[in-house]
């Protein structure tokens, strides 16, 4: 029952603050003229291409994490491995 109110919980604050996000983007640019649509393009241009660059810094970092962990696995300290030695 706890689990469930976290999820709960989880996506109303996700859904909280996208509708946050959303009231104030609207307020920014409505009314907006062609300088002001110029703007935002530019806006979403910057932001899915600093987002695909993140991506590939998350993708790179999980990487590293799970070659880590297989390193750990492998390593042996006398008759354990690092990580029996760590848990």
């Amino acid at each position: 029952m706890e689990d469930d109110y976290k999820v709960v919980s989880a996506k109303l604050e996700e859904k909280s603050r996208k509708a946050e996000i959303a009231e104030e983007v609207f307020f920014m640019y409505s009314g907006a003229g062609s300088d002001k649509e110029h703007d935002l393009f530019e806006e979403v241009v910057q932001l899915r291409y600093e987002n695909e660059k993140k991506d590939g810094e998350i993708r790179s970092l999980k990487q590293k994490l799970n070659d880590a962990y297989e390193f750990v696995k492998r390593f042996m300290i006398g008759e354990m491995t690092l990580f029996e030695k760590f848990m």
